[in-house]
C-alpha cells in the first residue's frame, strides 16, 4: 500500500516537473472544498445520494499555454444513503487526484484524471446503531474523475467534478457482491 502511494506521487511529480518548463512564480497553491453527492455503483441495489463534503489542499503546475497539471489531497465523506440491510455507509477517503486541465476560454476549463483513494473509515449505520465495517472493504480505490471549472478570478475558482471508482471496493475475501465509488463534487478553491 505504501508502495503505491509512493509511486503515485512519484510518477505525479516526475511528471508535472518534467512537462512544465515554467517559472517557479506561475505555480498556485491553494485551498479547496465543497459539497458531495455519493452513491455506490455495482450490486449496491437501490441506493440514493449521501450529502458530504470534502476539503484539501491542491497545486497548479502550468505545462503548455492552455494546460495545467493540478494535484490534490483531499479529505472526502463518501459512501451511499441505502435501503439493503442499512440506512447509511459512512465511508471517509483520503482522495489524491492529479488532473490535467484544459483552458476553454479566458474563464473555463476542462479536467480530467486518475484519482487514488485511502480508506481512512467505513461505518455502517441501520436504526440509529453504528457499525465499523473498515475491515470489509479495500484500503485503497482507484478512479478517474472528469469535470469542469470556472476561474471567476486569478485566484478563486468553482468545479463541478464526476469521479468514478473503477475497481471494486469489496474486500477479495468476502466477495459477495462488488462495490464501486461514484462521487459528484462541486467546490469553491483559492489559490494564492
Amino acid at each position: 500500500m505504501i508502495m503505491v502511494v509512493t509511486r503515485y506521487f512519484l510518477i505525479s511529480f516526475i511528471l508535472a516537473a518534467t512537462l512544465s518548463g515554467t517559472k517557479a512564480q506561475e505555480i498556485k497553491f491553494g485551498v479547496k472544498g465543497g459539497l458531495n453527492l455519493a452513491d455506490l455503483g455495482g450490486d449496491s441495489g437501490d441506493t440514493d445520494f449521501r450529502l458530504g463534503i470534502h476539503a484539501g489542499g491542491f497545486v497548479s503546475i502550468p505545462v503548455l499555454t492552455n494546460f495545467r497539471v493540478q494535484p490534490e489531497i483531499l479529505y472526502s465523506q463518501q459512501g451511499a444513503q441505502a435501503d439493503f440491510g442499512s440506512d447509511e455507509q459512512k465511508y471517509d477517503y483520503l482522495n489524491i487526484p492529479v488532473m490535467v486541465k484544459f483552458r476553454l476560454t479566458k474563464n473555463f476549463n476542462l479536467h480530467a484524471g486518475p484519482q487514488l483513494g485511502i480508506l481512512l473509515s467505513a461505518k455502517e449505520e441501520f436504526r440509529g446503531d453504528e457499525e465499523d465495517v473498515k475491515d470489509t472493504l479495500t484500503s485503497t480505490d482507484f478512479g478517474v474523475g472528469f469535470g469542469l471549472g470556472y476561474e471567476t478570478s486569478d485566484n478563486v475558482s468553482i468545479d463541478v467534478r464526476y469521479n468514478l471508482g473503477i475497481t471494486d471496493i469489496v474486500d477479495d475475501t468476502i466477495d459477495v457482491f462488488s462495490l464501486n465509488n461514484q462521487v459528484i463534487q462541486v467546490s469553491l478553491g483559492i489559490a494564492f
